[in-house]
């Protein structure tokens, strides 16, 4: 007992000692074990493959068909058109990268990118497109609409009929006419605003209704009495007087049936009672786009050929205007206008107007819309139309 009571602790500890090497010595049996049954499964899958031991079919009943995907109600799929720059792609366009440029980097880039997000270094522009590449079909290149990937997009029609600047002009209209669609000063010029309404000889706004000799033989003393659209009164003038504003009568025939008829410019007309009369040239009806909004403001401008008119609209916060002569039409479809240096001055360029096209000339009503600036002309505000300059 003495024995215990002094070496107890030593003999517990021995204890302690023989566990501890009986626990290693399991440890490295299970090892060895594990070790060796895994080189006996390795064994055995060298052998099936290496051999001409068939492979049990694939189990394909739990993998879905593409037709069962499609029909899947908790899946959304776009498969008609793709997404607008999608950050996954889509079911018909994957996303495309590159490999930064720069070889101590070497990280993934989306195609489009200018410059690497990891070290910053410039990429090549625009790797796979070529000019005559327009993706959306909007007329506006994909080089274009990269280059200002602010407000288009590639993928996106409807955005070439925005007006970004707000200088009323369409995005695809300062394409076309080379000005910056992002600067506001820089706008193309004001006849792109224009819009043919009408062609056509105007008739003279009175018809003859009598000759009044006032029992008198001189024919400056005879009197012509007329009939004026539009008034219920008959007025009566008299060799040399006016008859309404801008005409006079300049003769009378012996017979008091032909009155002759003479305009603010010297045209002469010559009038039977009772029949209408044309002018000569003919008076074309424009619309001026002051606004590119659906329903907002739309002016008429209305000259004969050859007469001049002026539009105008704000650039860097003061009046600007541009000079304008009709110099030929004689329907809608070949009305022409060219501008001026100056007012009756020398031309400097040529326009056709057309018709208006209401799906193009206006804003798309989407969500995103951009408004567009408004301009506006010799006319003030208001619908109301632009009269020849006197």
């Amino acid at each position: 007992m003495d024995f215990l009571t002094k070496h107890y602790e030593k003999l517990i500890l021995l204890a302690c000692l023989l566990c501890l090497i009986v626990s290693i010595f399991a440890a490295i049996s299970g090892v060895s074990k594990e070790d060796k049954k895994l080189a006996k499964q390795i064994d055995s899958a060298k052998v099936m493959v290496s051999g001409d031991k068939i492979l049990p079919p694939l189990d394909l009943s739990r993998v879905h068909t593409v037709e069962a995907s499609l029909r899947d109600p908790r899946l959304q799929i776009n498969i008609t058109e793709a997404t607008l720059d999608a950050k996954k792609g889509n079911l018909l366009q994957s996303k495309r990268y590159i490999i930064c440029k720069n070889p101590q980097c070497g990280n993934l880039l989306h195609v489009s990118s200018d410059k690497c997000s990891f070290c910053g270094t410039d990429q090549d522009q625009y790797k796979d497109t070529m000019p005559e590449d327009d993706t959306d079909n909007d007329g506006i290149p994909d080089l274009i609409e990269k280059k200002y990937a602010h407000f288009l997009n590639y993928l996106d029609p409807y955005d070439a009929f925005f007006d970004e600047d707000g200088d009323g002009f369409l995005n695809i209209e300062e394409y076309q006419a080379g000005t910056d669609m992002a600067n506001p000063e820089d706008f193309p010029p004001l006849a792109l605003l224009l819009r043919v309404q009408n062609v056509a000889k105007v008739r003279l706004p009175f018809v003859v209704h009598r000759v009044r000799t006032l029992d008198s033989e001189l024919k400056s003393d005879w009197k012509v009495e007329f009939t004026v659209a539009g008034s219920a009164q008959r007025p009566a003038a008299r060799i040399g007087e006016e008859i309404v504003a801008g005409f006079k009568v300049s003769s009378i025939n012996d017979a008091k049936d032909l009155i002759g008829v003479e305009s603010r410019e010297g045209k002469r007309y010559n009038m039977r009672i009772g029949e209408t009369a044309e002018e000569d040239t003919p008076t074309a009806a424009m619309l001026f786009l002051a606004s590119r909004e659906r329903g907002g403001r739309i002016m008429r401008v209305i000259r004969k050929v050859g007469e001049e008119f002026y539009l105008e609209k704000e650039r860097a916060g003061m009046p600007y205007r541009e000079h304008y002569r009709i110099i030929a039409g004689t329907s809608r479809e070949d009305l022409k206008v060219a501008q001026l240096d100056q007012a009756r001055g020398e031309v400097i360029a040529e326009f056709e107007i057309r018709t208006l096209d209401v799906k193009r000339d206006f804003i798309p009503q989407v969500d995103g819309a951009r408004r567009g600036g408004s301009v506006s002309g010799e006319y003030g505000e208001g619908r109301r139309a632009i009269r020849g300059m006197r």
